[in-house]
């Protein structure tokens, strides 16, 4: 199925105005086998500001823990962290979010360990890009 992905700048106070024009994609007017997805930063933590990308009319809302959460002081801003990204997603899904998901790098010093840590208690889709066979190795 065909992603339209759009990076949201993140602003500290985007409108409803703001966030509604970056996604012009009603759910009647676009095909209805494409999706529309965000990339988000984590807003400060502001979850007033997740819910309303939450609730634009997206069908995929994106963010990044980026890496596991012991190297997350060594590879991200100082100010993001793991729990924190965990909380932008938990309430996007809880504001409407018809997906969530987030992305992890691999290769900057984390044990196996870690990762699967990392993996433990997520939702993972698997589709004919995603292989069961792949993911099950890290179990």
């Amino acid at each position: 199925m065909p992603i339209i992905s759009l990076k949201l700048l993140e602003k500290l106070k985007p409108s409803m105005f703001e966030i509604k024009s970056l996604f012009p994609f009603s759910q009647v007017s676009r095909a209805p086998h494409i999706l529309v997805e965000a990339l988000t930063g984590d807003f400060a933590g502001a979850l007033d500001q997740v819910s309303l990308v939450a609730k634009s009319g997206l069908d995929v809302y994106a963010h990044n823990v980026e890496t596991v959460e012991e190297l997350t002081p060594c590879v991200r801003d100082r100010r993001a962290t793991f729990r924190q990204s965990l909380k932008v997603l938990e309430h996007a899904k809880k504001e409407g979010a018809q997906i969530t998901k987030t992305s992890i790098m691999l290769g900057v010093g984390e044990s196996h360990d870690q990762i699967l840590r990392t993996l433990h208690g997520q939702s993972i889709f698997t589709s004919p890009c995603h292989h069961a066979d792949f993911i099950a190795s890290w179990s």
